[in-house]
């Protein structure tokens, strides 16, 4: 089980993304996703393992909100250090808007634990084609 901090929004995902249906339609009228590059931060030195992960890739299509806004789906497994790897599936806070239109996404959460431990991370989600009109 992931041990994944809960976004407000995310009781107002599930009642809108529960069906195939829903999420067939979100994703084909919402043809964008992030891409993303992290690392987490460092485990505690008092287990003796003062290390931290990197991880990055791809977010799924955007999931419509109530409201209008949207979320996206992110999974990952970090790298393999120290003989172990950690991985995560959540999603991502709503939209927030940036010069020319465009939009970044925030998410905050833990890694699977492994190891004997986990690592925090925080993250914000690439501008969504930045080269484009």
């Amino acid at each position: 089980m992931y041990n994944y901090i809960k976004p407000d929004h995310y009781d107002q995902i599930k009642a809108t993304a529960t069906s195939a249906a829903s999420v067939s339609n979100a994703q084909n009228d919402q043809h964008h996703t992030h891409e993303y590059a992290c690392s987490t931060e460092f485990a505690a030195p008092e287990i003796n393992l003062f290390h931290n992960h990197r991880f990055a890739g791809v977010t799924g299509a955007a999931l419509y909100l109530p409201d209008g806004g949207h979320v996206h789906r992110i999974g990952f497994v970090s790298d393999y250090t120290r003989d172990h790897f950690h991985m995560f599936e959540g999603e991502t806070g709503p939209a927030i808007l940036v010069e020319d239109g465009k939009h970044i996404h925030y998410i905050k959460g833990r890694t699977s634990s492994n190891s004997d431990h986990l690592h925090a991370f925080k993250l914000v989600l690439q501008i969504d084609d930045p080269a484009g009109q």
